[in-house]
């Protein structure tokens, strides 16, 4: 097989496709990645065939853009980014296509949606989040529109019909539109409810503990988990941080993902609270430039821009995060509490998620250190919400799992495996298959 996979997002959207592509190499089959030139030196590293959409400036420029960041403005924003990459990404997939190629692609794929539609690729849609699975039973947390479950169902169905269509169908239908006329390809409505989940096979790279099958997402959707991705060259621990997870007291970890760094004030507080707890602090990713003179970093605190998640964990006391769901995949396999300060796009769903499985509490990332405080000291003393933790984290490692972490890269290959198999000649997309889970 030779599987192809089109990645686009941040860091939190690639690294599961990169799990998944080092799975499908493993067995021996030829794997290409096509994503940001910004991650080129990334796939490079794990072993992956590399095709760029886009400049790594571009992609710099995009990410550190406050409209990407702002829920008023993010999907505007990120849409233009997207749209502007599409007749890019559409030719580079053509380019590697061959007789034996399986697509697989996040939720941005359009290029690799409208490839399979009008050469008839074979090719599997996927969510790393819940989120981007629309559902008026099962209505994901959005920090603008949210649909509360207290109204009737026909009237949530009523109200994201209506807003798929007002929000989401005027903005990327005329671009996307315009692009399928000049393929031949009919215009198409309710984009990210209906049109963008193949037919060939919708893949969830979560487990259903963590979000429950909605009866309204896709009856072909396949769970597969959490497709678990550290950096290969992030495989260590250095002394100094060694020794602080030597000490007595298990240290804080705290990260903001690799987007942002931490507001000062949100800097400042995490410094004060693991202070006033009497525990070491590790502050991960990028942090607010320039740092404020008097607030010099204490003796039991240390910045890094990178750490293997999966080693600090396991010796760490509690995580402080921005709710990517990969971050959140790595407390829970380290039954590790959660706090979660989220601030765009999915991070506020997964916060939700993680605080109704009982592994963590939700606050604004406003860097308040009072309600900080009080929230890890429940977190760290309340023997329930630990005993939860422990819970999940069974879950997550239990082998006999079809959607445990160690299990969930193979998963992802089975799938894809079948659909190759499976895939009848002549015009593939002229016969629509699914795939059994």
């Amino acid at each position: 097989m030779h599987l192809l996979i089109t990645a686009l997002g941040s860091a939190g959207d690639v690294h599961p496709y990169l799990a998944i592509g080092q799975e499908a190499r493993s067995r021996g089959h030829r794997v290409t990645v096509c994503t940001h030139a910004a991650f080129g030196g990334l796939v490079q590293r794990c072993g992956l065939g590399f095709r760029p959409i886009g400049s790594a400036a571009a992609y710099a420029s995009a990410m550190a853009d406050p409209r990407l960041w702002n829920p008023r403005t993010s999907l505007k924003r990120l849409w233009q980014v997207v749209s502007g990459l599409l007749d890019e990404q559409y030719a580079a997939l053509g380019q590697e296509v061959r007789s034996d190629t399986v697509m697989l692609g996040s939720l941005w794929a359009f290029g690799a949606r409208l490839l399979s539609e009008k050469q008839g690729i074979p090719y599997v849609s996927s969510h790393v989040s819940a989120s981007t699975l629309l559902s008026a039973i099962s209505p994901p947390t959005h920090p603008r529109v949210s649909l509360s479950t207290k109204l009737p169902l026909q009237l949530r169905r009523w109200g994201l019909r209506l807003a798929e269509h007002t929000m989401v169908d005027r903005l990327m239908g005329p671009e996307l539109n315009r692009f399928r006329t000049h393929l031949g390809l009919a215009p198409v409505r309710r984009i990210l409810s209906t049109w963008i989940h193949s037919p060939h096979g919708v893949l969830a790279l979560f487990p259903a503990w963590f979000a429950p099958r909605a009866a309204d997402w896709p009856p072909h959707l396949r769970f597969c988990g959490f497709p678990l991705f550290e950096d290969p060259d992030h495989a260590g621990l250095d002394e100094e941080v060694e020794a602080l997870l030597d000490r007595r007291a298990r240290p804080i970890i705290a990260t903001a993902g690799s987007t942002l760094p931490p507001s000062h004030a949100h800097f400042e507080a995490l410094h004060d609270v693991a202070q006033s707890l009497g525990r070491p602090l590790i502050v991960l990713g990028g942090v607010p430039e320039p740092v404020h003179p008097a607030r010099s970093l204490a003796p039991t605190a240390l910045h890094r821009p990178h750490l293997p998640l999966r080693a600090l964990l396991s010796r760490s006391a509690a995580l402080i995060h921005h709710g990517g769901v990969g971050t959140a995949a790595f407390a829970f396999q380290s039954a590790v509490p959660q706090l979660v300060t989220p601030f765009a796009h999915d991070q506020f769903d997964n916060a939700q998620r993680i605080v109704r499985l009982g592994c963590g509490q939700q606050l604004p990332p406003n860097g308040d250190a009072f309600r900080m405080q009080a929230a890890l000291s429940f977190l760290l003393s309340d023997a329930p919400s630990n005993q939860r933790c422990r819970d999940v984290a069974l879950l997550m490692n239990d082998l006999a799992d079809r959607g445990s972490s160690r299990s969930a890269s193979a998963a992802a290959v089975d799938h894809l495996e079948k659909v190759l198999a499976h895939t009848p000649t002549g015009n593939f997309a002229a016969q629509p298959l699914r795939v059994a889970a």
